[in-house]
Formats: C-alpha cells, structure tokens, sequence
C-alpha cells in the first residue's frame, strides 16, 4: 500500500465522525501496488445499506477533511453498500481492494 502512516491516520480521521459498526474504509486502484508509482487515491468506503444515502449526503465532507488532514491530493472516493453485489466495477475492485479500517 503506498500511502504514509500520516496520510493513513488523515484518511480515518475523515471518516471516523460518520463511522459506525459495519462500515469498512478500502484503498484500490494503483496505490495498492508497491512497484507503481504516483496515482490517485482511490477510497471506498462501504456502509450498511439503511445508511447508503446518508454516507453519500456526506461525501463532499468526507473529501474537504480529507485534504485538511492529508494535503491537496487527488482522491476518488466511492461509496457503497456490501448488500450491491450487482454492478461489475465494484466486484472487480472488491478482488483487489485493501482495507484500511473496519469499524
């Protein structure tokens, strides 16, 4: 995973107001592969599914904090709920997502 502790703890902190039992933080994407370089940071957080439209009320929070915690980086932020086990883009990233923290 090529993200620094600092950028880590950052990244929690965001989301950790809105946290609840059954949500879980995942990094994807190019960042999860030591032997690349540069890439965006690419998130998906999954929350219960009675949750789903809060979360997504919220992204544009998760965002601001994120960059007053980790700086002014690119970030793409994907909010879903485990229950959507339909849609082809999150099963492809779900093979090969890395979790950063399951509340």
């Amino acid at each position: 995973m090529r993200l620094s502790q600092g950028e880590i703890e950052g990244i929690i902190k965001a989301f950790s107001s809105f946290a609840m039992k059954g949500c879980s933080l995942y990094l994807y994407g190019s960042r999860t592969d030591e032997s690349l370089g540069g890439g965006d940071i690419d998130l998906h957080f999954e929350v219960p599914h009675h949750k789903l439209f809060h979360a997504k009320d919220q992204y544009l929070d998760f965002l601001v904090e994120m960059k007053e915690n980790i700086g002014d980086q690119k970030i793409d932020l994907l909010i879903s709920s485990p229950e959507i086990d339909d849609d082809d883009f999150l099963n492809q990233i779900r093979q090969k997502q890395i979790l950063i923290k399951s509340w």
